[in-house]
Parts: structure tokens; sequence; C-alpha cells
């Protein structure tokens, strides 16, 4: 706050300081909204990535739904259910894999803009003694 402030005379500090903090409010609401957003894209575009892979070709997956299956089985339920509750299993793992790396990613993004306002603190001036 002594960077933002402290270079100012006191008659306007007052409306310098109310500036200060709408700036400080919008830019973590515009923060917030960015990394909402590319939390939303990111996942869509990872689970499209991995259901990709997910098909009758891909022998772990297959692996996967038929022990699911026989497990959903021994449970009580009808072969037919089994298989679709494997396949919703399967369906809802995928999709944490995609929001897990889809956090990665807005992490990496809220990293980069650290570090070029890191970059940024020594060109800052320093406010003169009072």
């Amino acid at each position: 706050m002594t960077l933002t402030l402290g270079s100012l005379p006191p008659a306007r500090l007052k409306l310098a300081s109310g500036l200060f903090n709408l700036m400080r409010n919008l830019g973590g609401a515009i923060g917030i909204a960015l990394c909402g957003t590319v939390l939303n894209d990111r996942t869509n575009l990872h689970y499209s990535r991995l259901a990709d892979h997910l098909n009758t070709a891909n022998l772990a997956m297959a692996d996967f739904v038929q022990r699911s299956a026989v497990s959903l089985t021994a449970q009580g339920l009808s072969p037919d259910a089994a298989t679709s509750g494997a396949l919703k299993n399967l369906s809802a793992l995928a999709l944490r894999e995609a929001r897990t790396q889809a956090f990665s990613d807005a992490f990496y993004l809220i990293m980069i803009g650290f570090l070029i306002a890191a970059m940024l603190v020594p060109l800052m001036k320093k406010p003169p003694a009072h």
C-alpha cells in the first residue's frame, strides 16, 4: 500500500485509497471470473481428449468396465444395470481427471500472472520519505 499511495499528498489520500480499494476488488472479481472460465473451458477440453481414448479398442478401459460390472453384479444389479453403472463410473472418473487437469492449467496461468507481477515490482518508484 505504501508503494501505491506513499507519493500522494495528504489531501488526495482519501480519494486515492477509495480508488485503490475499488481497483483491488475489481481486479479480484475479474481474476475469479477468468479462473472460472479457464476451469470450465479446460475441463471440457480435457474431458473431450480423455473421451477420445475411451473406446472399445482400449483394452484397459474394457477391463475396467468388465471388473466394475462384475463388482456391481455381485452387489445385486442385473448385468445390464451393472454395465450401465460401470460406464457411469468410468465417465465420473474421466470427469474427475479432466477437472484435475483443468485446475493444473488454471494454477499454471495464475503462476505466470504472479511471475509477471513480480518482475514489475523492481520497476516501481519508491515513495519519498515524509
